[in-house]
């Protein structure tokens, strides 16, 4: 008994990783593109470019490299063909070009649930430091993002965000004199 006369399965002949443009990276490199170009004009009106020294040289530099880098990430984007939404198994046809651009093929591959949960805690942060303070916000924040990424208990968690909350406090209050906000709650 030979394993040489046994059959072999076909395999699904999937493209090298990096050689297919995913769901919605057309679109995010499009609009990165659009938001360097707005970053550069912002950078502008600072004071315009008069001198390297000027307040604007540095916003503007850093605009610029934005921009470049758009520019390159938007024209590899584009150069990539489409990934199809799933591969074929052996004797069906691959799926059709509108499911790749649907909602199913673009959230679990640029949206995952991570970033959305992480997204809306972040907002949540900025829209209660006004209120709170930074003390309170920032401890409450890095709490529930340490809980939520490092996964690891309430106690390491609390004991991480404590920790870190104390650093930041006395590197920008104590060592810098940065005025941080204390928040309406506590005026």
């Amino acid at each position: 008994m030979s394993l040489q006369n046994s059959p072999k399965k076909p395999q699904p002949i999937s493209p090298p990783v990096g050689s297919v443009r995913r769901p919605g990276e057309g679109v995010f490199a499009c609009l990165l593109l659009i938001f360097s170009l707005f970053v550069v004009h912002q950078a502008y009106n600072i004071s315009g470019f008069t001198s390297i020294s000027s307040p604007g040289a540095l916003p503007l530099l850093a605009a610029a490299f934005l921009l470049v880098s758009s520019i390159f990430i938007s024209i590899t984007a584009f150069k990539l063909a489409a990934a199809p939404s799933k591969a074929a198994a052996p004797g069906e046809e691959a799926a059709p070009r509108e499911e790749v651009a649907s909602a199913r093929g673009f959230f679990p591959e640029m949206a995952p649930p991570l970033l959305l949960v992480f997204g809306v805690v972040t907002l949540g942060y900025i829209s209660i430091i006004d209120v709170f303070g930074f003390v309170l916000s920032s401890a409450s924040f890095l709490f529930l993002s340490t809980l939520y990424l490092h996964r690891k208990g309430v106690i390491v968690s609390l004991l991480i965000s404590v920790n870190t909350l104390a650093v930041i406090y006395i590197v920008f209050r104590v060592v810098f004199k940065v005025i941080l906000p204390e928040g309406s709650l506590f005026e």
